[in-house]
């Protein structure tokens, strides 16, 4: 594999890895707080984002592994 095609293949995975991870994250604060109104929604925004955020980070550090790896 090229140089060239090792980026755009580690782009990829990130991406998967995070999409994966946000929806894990979505759930795990969905059933967390289990919103009924308005505010439980927003508690379950920031729940959300920052469990989002956390996964984003586990991604980054996945992909940094792998590409140490290589």
């Amino acid at each position: 594999m090229s140089i060239s095609n090792k980026g755009g293949a580690l782009t990829a995975v990130y991406w998967i890895v995070v999409i994966v991870l946000s929806i894990f994250a979505a759930v795990i604060s969905w059933n967390w707080v289990d919103p009924d109104g308005l505010f439980s929604f927003i508690g379950f925004l920031l729940v959300c984002g920052i469990l989002c955020t956390i996964a984003n980070f586990i991604a980054m550090g996945l992909v940094s592994l792998i590409e140490r790896m290589r």
